[in-house]
């Protein structure tokens, strides 16, 4: 039987994805489930059995107003969703290709999501996708508040103190003989 995502139907979860209709091959349904189960597990362990359900009653709206915080809660919960399972395939949907041969090259090239991606195009697009994915849960878990932003602490630079040395080792070496003159 196949996966059932949480917040959006199949459908439209492999049609966002580009692997609706004809494009996902019957070699690949079983790595796609994979993938759907790794985001609903990890809905799980970040937010608990509570928080999904407290989402999954939240209305859905096609175009929320940005003033609607349940319906932008809701659609987020689908596009988080949605970047778990494109995380979750391309990690193992190359694996996929070096498995079953020459087929499954085809196969590969077929799933436009994944088309003509190196490894490192793979890892760094990875990367930002777990960033995105971890903001997201912060906002879906009530860590955060929408649109909050995160404070920067830094430090500035200044002139020199007449107690700083002005040059390496003058305070050792005295004022016209440091290191670096």
């Amino acid at each position: 039987m196949a996966s059932a995502p949480l917040f959006q139907s199949r459908d439209d979860l492999l049609g966002a994805l580009r692997l609706g209709g004809s494009a996902l091959k019957e070699s690949s349904i079983p790595v796609v489930d994979d993938g759907i189960d790794a985001a609903r597990g990890e809905f799980w362990a970040r937010l608990g059995g509570s928080r999904v359900q407290e989402l999954l009653a939240l209305p859905v709206v096609e175009n929320p107003l940005p003033t609607d915080g349940n319906a932008n809660l809701r659609s987020l919960a689908v596009r988080t969703e949605r970047l778990l399972v494109r995380y979750e395939l391309m990690l193992t949907m190359p694996v996929l290709v070096m498995d079953a041969g020459a087929a499954a090259q085809e196969s590969w090239n077929d799933e436009g999501a994944f088309r003509a991606q190196g490894g490192f195009s793979r890892s760094s697009d990875r990367t930002a996708l777990k960033l995105k994915i971890d903001e997201n849960f912060e906002v879906l878990a009530g860590d955060e508040s929408p649109g909050a932003t995160t404070s920067i602490q830094g430090v500035t630079i200044g002139p020199n103190d007449e107690d700083d040395p002005e040059y390496l080792g003058e305070k050792i070496l005295g004022r016209t003989t440091g290191i670096f003159p």
